[in-house]
């Protein structure tokens, strides 16, 4: 009775796991950790890093990039991309305009 009922714990397990990875999305943003539903299930995209998403990483996930803004979560998206233009300002700069050093004394 032991191994029969440890099997179909595992199915039980596996299944909700399976339901889980397909409907929803883990994003892990500078913010915290979002579960955002899928509009269309797949196995695609379950867990997502978007701490240090581009606007090239964003425009190559169309999908979560819709499920975030029908989510609620649009500000995920707003943060990643003013974090990618500060970046790039202070880049330029940083390249453009040399750091001081402070007078020595």
């Amino acid at each position: 009775m032991g191994k029969l009922y440890n099997f179909v714990l595992g199915v039980v397990v596996g299944f909700f796991l399976y339901h889980v990875a397909t409907n929803y999305h883990l994003v892990y943003a500078n913010d915290g950790v979002h579960l955002v539903g899928k509009v269309q299930p797949r196995l695609a995209e379950s867990y997502v890093d978007v701490r240090s998403f581009t606007p090239a990483d964003w425009a190559s996930h169309p999908q979560l990039m819709l499920d975030l803004q029908q989510a609620g979560k649009g500000h995920v998206l707003t943060g990643a991309a003013a974090d990618a233009v500060n970046n790039a300002v202070e880049q330029g700069v940083n390249q453009f305009l040399p750091q001081q050093q402070p007078p020595q004394q």
